[in-house]
């Protein structure tokens, strides 16, 4: 799996965290995302998410929060119509 991948896991473990929490993921910023994205690791460690996360460079987490903000934007165009 690539890196592009792993995010890409990472964010949806990221958005059914914060659901989890009654948090709407269209409204939490990336910050929040990452919190959630820790609280999840440590709870389902053995998660393919987890794993990415714990093993993700700075880079890779720099990636998750522009990749975070990229469908945040995209998910608020389509519910504006837009």
């Amino acid at each position: 799996m690539t890196q592009a991948q792993g995010r890409a896991w990472a964010l949806g473990a990221a958005r059914y965290y914060l659901r989890q929490l009654q948090i709407n993921p269209v409204e939490a910023t990336a910050e929040q995302a990452h919190k959630a994205l820790d609280d999840y690791a440590r709870c389902y460690r053995n998660a393919y998410p987890s794993q990415w996360y714990h093993a993700a460079t700075d880079e890779q987490l720099d990636l998750f929060y522009a990749d975070w903000r990229r469908w945040q934007h995209k998910q608020r165009q389509l519910l504006m119509g837009g």
